[in-house]
């Protein structure tokens, strides 16, 4: 596509954004379309920090 992919995910946005509008929901097209990046701010972040308490919490 020459617009390229992100289309498809705009279009699903909207799509999914009507939807939930649609039974209620206070959804817009920004909280609707994927992130396939990670923020910046989450580029430090373990996202198995707290893996091994569990495990551990999950075995006594």
């Amino acid at each position: 596509s020459p617009i390229g992919d992100i289309r498809g995910d705009i279009q699903a946005a909207q799509i999914a954004t009507a939807v939930f509008n649609s039974q209620g929901a206070k959804a817009t097209m920004s909280d609707m379309l994927l992130r396939w990046q990670r923020d910046p701010d989450e580029e430090g972040a373990d996202p198995f920090a707290g893996l091994e308490a569990a495990l551990t919490a999950a075995t006594q």
